[in-house]
């Protein structure tokens, strides 16, 4: 009777690890596949021309199961005359962690500290790092060529997921990409706002 008990509640153990396994996995996959994802917008300057008014777009088309993310980015010079304003586009890749640590640590520390939640004031704690990688193209022939010879500049980046933000910072280089070296967007699908659907808008 002592070894069928035994059995039975390394049966029950091994149910609840399972159980938890696939809880936080879908959780992982939901992240993925509909937080991600989305519009981010910003209002900001350009490089060298930190007095400029740029509307900067970047979209996140697709992402994987296991963290890599495509899409392109868009920024355009506004208030000025067409023929003299400032614009660019490239498409790019990245990889995002999905890390149980770090949303353990954020919730410990909001423990600790008892400090409420609020999504405007998201600590880094509970976001999730990784890096992009903005391509001068992406129509070539990943059989015959590395994807890493059209890289144009790499930044690392922090989501704020609570706050639907995304944030890029520490370029790899300069280049002649007029984004800033540090800037914040907005993920304007899950924040609405109406300045970023006025005229500038292109999207």
């Amino acid at each position: 009777m002592d070894f069928i008990g035994l059995i039975a509640n390394i049966g029950s153990t091994v149910t609840l690890f399972v159980a938890l396994y696939w809880f936080y996995k879908d959780r992982e996959r939901n992240y993925f596949k509909s937080e991600l994802p989305g519009n981010y917008k910003i209002f900001s300057g350009l490089k060298s021309q930190e007095d400029t008014n740029a509307l900067h777009h970047l979209t996140i088309t697709s992402t994987t199961s296991n963290g890599w993310f495509f899409g392109t980015m868009e920024y355009s010079e506004i208030f000025k005359d067409p023929g003299t304003q400032s614009a660019g586009e490239c498409n790019f890749i990245g990889k995002i962690d999905y890390s149980y640590r770090r949303i353990l640590k954020g919730w410990v520390a909001r423990l600790l500290n008892r400090q409420s939640f609020h999504p405007l004031e998201e600590k880094d704690s509970a976001s999730f790092h990784g890096t992009i990688h903005f391509m001068s193209r992406n129509d070539f022939d990943v059989s015959k060529t590395s994807w890493k010879t059209f890289v144009i500049v790499q930044y690392s980046i922090i989501h704020y997921r609570h706050a639907y933000r995304l944030k890029l910072y520490n370029p790899s280089n300069d280049s002649y990409m007029q984004i800033l070296s540090e800037i914040t967007l907005v993920n304007t699908d899950r924040v609405p706002d109406s300045t970023f659907s006025s005229n500038f808008d292109k999207k």
